[in-house]
Protein backbone atom coordinates (compact mmCIF):
# COMPACT_ATOMS: atom_id res chain seq x y z
CA UNK A 1 0.00 0.00 0.00
CA UNK A 2 0.89 3.71 -0.44
CA UNK A 3 -0.02 6.06 2.03
CA UNK A 4 0.40 9.71 0.94
CA UNK A 5 0.43 12.32 3.82
CA UNK A 6 -0.60 15.66 2.04
CA UNK A 7 -0.30 19.51 3.47
CA UNK A 8 -3.06 21.48 3.16
CA UNK A 9 -2.66 24.42 0.46
CA UNK A 10 -1.62 27.78 1.18
CA UNK A 11 -4.31 28.85 3.58
CA UNK A 12 -6.45 31.67 5.49
CA UNK A 13 -5.60 30.57 9.20
CA UNK A 14 -8.17 33.05 10.34
CA UNK A 15 -10.70 32.54 8.12
CA UNK A 16 -9.79 28.67 7.70
CA UNK A 17 -9.38 28.14 4.19
CA UNK A 18 -7.87 28.06 1.22
CA UNK A 19 -6.56 31.42 -0.21
CA UNK A 20 -6.73 31.28 -4.03
CA UNK A 21 -3.15 30.89 -4.35
CA UNK A 22 -3.99 27.75 -1.81
CA UNK A 23 -6.62 26.41 -4.42
CA UNK A 24 -4.27 27.07 -7.43
CA UNK A 25 -2.04 24.52 -5.30
CA UNK A 26 -4.92 22.22 -4.33
CA UNK A 27 -5.84 22.04 -8.18
CA UNK A 28 -2.13 21.11 -9.14
CA UNK A 29 -2.24 18.23 -6.60
CA UNK A 30 -6.05 16.92 -7.78
CA UNK A 31 -3.56 16.90 -11.39
CA UNK A 32 -1.07 14.79 -9.58
CA UNK A 33 -3.38 12.52 -7.76
CA UNK A 34 -5.49 12.14 -10.89
CA UNK A 35 -1.91 10.53 -12.80
CA UNK A 36 -0.79 8.40 -9.37
CA UNK A 37 -4.67 7.01 -8.54
CA UNK A 38 -6.24 7.23 -5.51
CA UNK A 39 -8.48 4.56 -3.73
CA UNK A 40 -9.15 6.31 -0.29
CA UNK A 41 -9.13 10.16 1.06
CA UNK A 42 -9.06 10.91 4.50
CA UNK A 43 -8.88 14.68 5.64
CA UNK A 44 -8.45 16.89 8.78
CA UNK A 45 -11.81 18.26 9.65
CA UNK A 46 -10.51 21.64 9.80
CA UNK A 47 -11.49 23.49 6.75
CA UNK A 48 -8.11 24.26 5.17
CA UNK A 49 -7.27 20.19 5.15
CA UNK A 50 -10.84 19.26 4.04
CA UNK A 51 -11.07 22.14 1.02
CA UNK A 52 -7.65 21.00 -0.20
CA UNK A 53 -8.69 16.97 -0.02
CA UNK A 54 -12.31 17.93 -1.62
CA UNK A 55 -10.79 19.20 -4.84
CA UNK A 56 -8.63 16.04 -5.19
CA UNK A 57 -11.96 14.14 -4.81
CA UNK A 58 -13.79 15.26 -7.07
CA UNK A 59 -11.46 15.04 -9.64
CA UNK A 60 -11.53 11.38 -8.59
CA UNK A 61 -15.26 11.03 -7.70
CA UNK A 62 -14.51 9.91 -4.37
CA UNK A 63 -15.82 11.39 -1.08
CA UNK A 64 -13.69 12.67 1.83
CA UNK A 65 -13.88 11.02 5.26
CA UNK A 66 -12.83 13.36 7.99
CA UNK A 67 -10.72 12.18 10.87
CA UNK A 68 -11.32 14.51 14.05
CA UNK A 69 -7.56 13.10 15.24
CA UNK A 70 -5.53 14.66 12.40
CA UNK A 71 -6.60 18.71 13.58
CA UNK A 72 -4.03 21.28 13.81
CA UNK A 73 -5.71 22.91 16.69
CA UNK A 74 -5.87 19.60 18.68
CA UNK A 75 -1.42 18.89 18.27
CA UNK A 76 -1.37 23.10 19.08
CA UNK A 77 -2.34 22.71 22.36
CA UNK A 78 -0.09 19.28 22.47
CA UNK A 79 3.15 20.80 20.44
CA UNK A 80 3.58 24.37 20.74
CA UNK A 81 4.63 27.05 23.84
CA UNK A 82 5.56 30.63 24.14
CA UNK A 83 8.57 31.65 21.66
CA UNK A 84 11.11 34.07 22.40
CA UNK A 85 9.16 36.60 20.87
CA UNK A 86 6.05 35.92 22.76
CA UNK A 87 3.44 34.19 20.22
CA UNK A 88 3.11 30.95 20.10
CA UNK A 89 4.80 28.34 17.89
CA UNK A 90 5.72 24.86 17.49
CA UNK A 91 7.94 23.32 20.09
CA UNK A 92 10.53 22.30 17.34
CA UNK A 93 10.62 25.56 16.26
CA UNK A 94 12.02 26.69 19.42
CA UNK A 95 16.29 26.16 20.01
CA UNK A 96 16.03 25.16 23.55
CA UNK A 97 13.45 22.68 23.06
CA UNK A 98 15.58 21.48 20.34
CA UNK A 99 18.39 21.13 22.28
CA UNK A 100 16.98 19.45 24.88
CA UNK A 101 15.42 16.75 22.13
CA UNK A 102 19.18 16.21 21.52
CA UNK A 103 20.41 15.41 24.78
CA UNK A 104 21.74 12.33 26.04
CA UNK A 105 19.17 12.69 28.81
CA UNK A 106 15.89 12.38 26.32
CA UNK A 107 17.79 10.02 23.78
CA UNK A 108 18.51 7.46 26.53
CA UNK A 109 14.85 7.16 27.68
CA UNK A 110 13.99 6.37 23.58
CA UNK A 111 10.43 5.95 23.61
CA UNK A 112 9.31 7.03 26.76
CA UNK A 113 11.37 10.34 25.92
CA UNK A 114 8.24 12.34 27.26
CA UNK A 115 9.09 11.55 30.80
CA UNK A 116 11.79 13.27 30.90
CA UNK A 117 11.91 15.84 33.72
CA UNK A 118 12.79 18.35 31.20
CA UNK A 119 9.18 18.54 30.14
CA UNK A 120 7.25 17.80 33.00
CA UNK A 121 4.80 21.27 32.68
CA UNK A 122 4.42 20.47 28.61
CA UNK A 123 1.45 18.15 27.13
CA UNK A 124 3.68 16.40 25.19
CA UNK A 125 3.21 13.02 26.63
CA UNK A 126 -0.70 12.97 26.63
CA UNK A 127 -0.40 14.45 22.97
CA UNK A 128 1.92 12.09 21.75
CA UNK A 129 -0.13 9.07 23.39
CA UNK A 130 -3.56 10.69 21.90
CA UNK A 131 -1.76 10.20 18.46
CA UNK A 132 0.40 7.01 18.64
CA UNK A 133 -3.27 5.86 19.62
CA UNK A 134 -5.21 7.03 16.70
CA UNK A 135 -2.30 6.14 14.29
CA UNK A 136 -2.47 2.62 15.06
CA UNK A 137 -6.17 2.69 14.82
CA UNK A 138 -5.96 4.42 11.25
CA UNK A 139 -3.64 1.44 10.36
CA UNK A 140 -5.58 -1.10 10.92
CA UNK A 141 -8.45 -0.20 9.50
CA UNK A 142 -6.41 -0.17 6.67
CA UNK A 143 -5.71 -3.67 7.39
CA UNK A 144 -1.95 -3.23 9.12
CA UNK A 145 -1.73 -4.43 13.04
CA UNK A 146 0.64 -2.90 15.36
CA UNK A 147 2.83 -5.18 17.35
CA UNK A 148 3.86 -2.84 20.28
CA UNK A 149 6.55 -5.65 20.67
CA UNK A 150 8.45 -5.12 17.85
CA UNK A 151 7.61 -1.86 16.85
CA UNK A 152 6.20 -3.41 13.61
CA UNK A 153 2.65 -4.10 11.76
CA UNK A 154 1.20 -7.10 10.51
CA UNK A 155 -0.32 -7.10 7.22
CA UNK A 156 -4.10 -9.15 8.62
CA UNK A 157 -6.37 -7.66 5.27
CA UNK A 158 -5.76 -6.15 1.89
CA UNK A 159 -7.95 -2.91 2.12
CA UNK A 160 -6.85 0.01 -0.18
CA UNK A 161 -3.74 -0.15 -3.02
CA UNK A 162 -3.54 3.83 -2.62
CA UNK A 163 -4.89 6.39 0.15
CA UNK A 164 -4.13 9.63 1.27
CA UNK A 165 -4.23 11.73 4.27
CA UNK A 166 -4.75 15.66 4.00
CA UNK A 167 -4.10 17.21 7.07
CA UNK A 168 -1.41 20.12 8.60
CA UNK A 169 2.26 21.00 8.49
CA UNK A 170 2.94 20.65 12.29
CA UNK A 171 0.47 17.61 12.89
CA UNK A 172 2.94 16.11 10.82
CA UNK A 173 5.39 16.02 12.38
CA UNK A 174 4.11 14.17 14.98
CA UNK A 175 1.97 11.84 12.55
CA UNK A 176 4.92 10.55 10.66
CA UNK A 177 6.98 9.81 14.22
CA UNK A 178 4.34 7.83 15.13
CA UNK A 179 3.90 6.10 11.95
CA UNK A 180 7.49 5.38 11.97
CA UNK A 181 7.95 4.64 15.61
CA UNK A 182 10.57 6.77 15.62
CA UNK A 183 10.68 9.09 19.06
CA UNK A 184 8.97 12.03 18.48
CA UNK A 185 12.71 14.23 19.47
CA UNK A 186 14.57 12.26 17.42
CA UNK A 187 12.11 13.00 14.12
CA UNK A 188 12.50 16.73 14.83
CA UNK A 189 15.84 17.39 15.21
CA UNK A 190 16.42 15.40 11.93
CA UNK A 191 13.83 16.52 9.57
CA UNK A 192 11.69 20.06 9.30
CA UNK A 193 8.20 20.01 8.79
CA UNK A 194 6.85 19.84 4.90
CA UNK A 195 5.66 22.99 2.86
CA UNK A 196 1.66 24.07 1.97
CA UNK A 197 0.29 21.47 -0.47
CA UNK A 198 3.92 19.46 0.09
CA UNK A 199 3.46 15.18 -0.43
CA UNK A 200 5.40 12.68 1.90
CA UNK A 201 5.22 9.04 0.11
CA UNK A 202 5.05 5.99 2.77
CA UNK A 203 5.25 2.45 1.00
CA UNK A 204 3.73 -0.34 3.45
CA UNK A 205 4.19 -4.21 2.70
CA UNK A 206 0.96 -5.50 1.35
CA UNK A 207 0.94 -8.72 3.15
CA UNK A 208 3.06 -10.51 5.90
CA UNK A 209 4.19 -9.50 9.40
CA UNK A 210 7.09 -7.45 10.71
CA UNK A 211 6.16 -4.66 7.73
CA UNK A 212 7.91 -1.06 8.65
CA UNK A 213 6.43 1.61 6.86
CA UNK A 214 9.49 3.79 4.74
CA UNK A 215 9.17 7.10 3.57
CA UNK A 216 9.81 6.59 -0.57
CA UNK A 217 9.92 10.46 -0.97
CA UNK A 218 9.60 13.28 1.82
CA UNK A 219 7.32 16.34 1.27
CA UNK A 220 7.67 16.44 -2.33
CA UNK A 221 6.30 19.68 -4.37
CA UNK A 222 7.01 18.71 -8.01
CA UNK A 223 3.00 19.35 -9.06
CA UNK A 224 3.84 23.41 -8.09
CA UNK A 225 6.84 23.37 -10.18
CA UNK A 226 4.89 21.71 -13.15
CA UNK A 227 2.28 23.90 -12.85
CA UNK A 228 4.57 26.86 -12.51
CA UNK A 229 2.92 27.91 -9.45
CA UNK A 230 6.02 29.72 -7.92
CA UNK A 231 4.77 33.09 -7.34
CA UNK A 232 4.19 33.25 -3.88
CA UNK A 233 5.02 29.56 -3.20
CA UNK A 234 6.51 29.50 0.98
CA UNK A 235 9.36 26.77 -0.54
CA UNK A 236 9.91 28.25 -3.61
CA UNK A 237 13.64 28.65 -3.08
CA UNK A 238 14.29 25.32 -3.00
Amino acid sequence: MWLFFVRHGYPDYQKDCLTEYGKKQAVALAERFSLLGLNKIYASTLGRATETAEITAKRLNLTVEGVDFAREDLAGEEFTLTMENGNPGWCFWDRKTLKNFNSEEVKKLGDKWYDSPLFKNTKYKSGTLRVKKAVIEFMENLGYRFDEKTGAYNAVKHVYDRVALFAHGGFSMIFTSCLLNIPYPLFCTRFQHIGTSAVTAFHIEDEGEGILPRIFQYGNDSHVYKENLLDGFDMRTF
